[in-house]
């Protein structure tokens, strides 16, 4: 809404790449962190953790409102992308990442990691926040 986009594109394609939400970082000195007393180690952690959560709670609650006004009031049209759109494109992304893996130790950790957690998680996503999701929109339309 910010960038005004929906004056340049009469579409607004789903799902974004970096969905299902934003990403904050806070990247602190890890010598100099790990020399600080404990309670200024909690300080900071505690504070990361609230900005972390304040973003992701105006994120969730500003982005419905603001889809709303891009379709009511800005006439912008919503288009998902196929299935074999997104199949592909997610093959070409594990493809690239591999690549990046298998040239440095440090992003293939990284990515071990990513793909370990993914596994673990993407089964109780199916059944919890998108069933429940998709649960909704059999009774209500929330656009129109």
């Amino acid at each position: 809404m910010k960038l005004e986009l929906y004056k340049a594109a009469k579409y607004y394609y789903w799902p974004g790449w970096h969905e299902p939400g934003a990403l904050s970082d806070c990247f602190v000195n890890k010598k100099i962190y790990e020399d600080l007393p404990a309670d200024l180690r909690e300080i900071i952690r505690q504070a990361a953790s609230a900005a972390y959560y304040r973003l992701w709670s105006e994120y969730s609650a500003n982005n419905g409102v603001a889809l709303l006004e891009l379709v009511n009031r800005h006439k912008v049209q919503l288009r998902r992308f196929p299935d074999r759109l997104l199949m592909e494109l997610a093959r070409l992304s594990q493809e690239v990442m591999e690549e990046i893996a298998a040239r440095d130790p440090l992003s293939k950790k990284m990515y071990d990691a990513i793909r370990g957690f993914r596994n673990q998680s993407v089964g109780w996503t199916q059944i919890s926040e998108e069933a429940y999701s998709l649960a909704r929109s059999l009774v209500y339309s929330y656009l129109p």
